[in-house]
Order: structure tokens, then sequence, then C-alpha cells
């Protein structure tokens, strides 16, 4: 990854970045089948929501 983006003004596209280096980095499924494909997106949109829950609220806390 060349360029690391900062979840305060892109939570969508860092929670992106995030699920590719955990793929990258085997710690979550890559395959096209159904089951971790669906693992895959759930991970996304818990991340997803995650930063956008603590950059809306402005909540300093940790990201889990």
């Amino acid at each position: 990854m060349s360029e690391i983006v900062d979840p305060k003004r892109n939570p969508s596209l860092a929670a992106q970045q995030l699920v590719v280096e955990l793929i990258r980095a085997g710690k979550l499924g890559s395959s096209v089948i159904d089951r971790q494909a669906e693992n895959v997106i759930q991970v996304f949109d818990s991340i997803e929501k995650h930063l956008n829950d603590k950059y809306q609220s402005g909540s300093d806390a940790g990201i889990f």
C-alpha cells in the first residue's frame, strides 16, 4: 500500500485498506467462496461503522 488513508477524513476507504491488509496478512479469507466473501463484507461493514461512529462522535477511544 503506497499511502495510508486518514480514517478521520475517509473512514470508508480506511476500512477498505484495513480489510485488504488483513487479507494480505492471511488473517481474513480472500477466496471467492460465498461464505468467505460474506465474512469479508461483514468485517468491512463492522470496521466502517466503527470508524464512522468514532470520528463522527469525536471520541478519542481506542479502535477496538
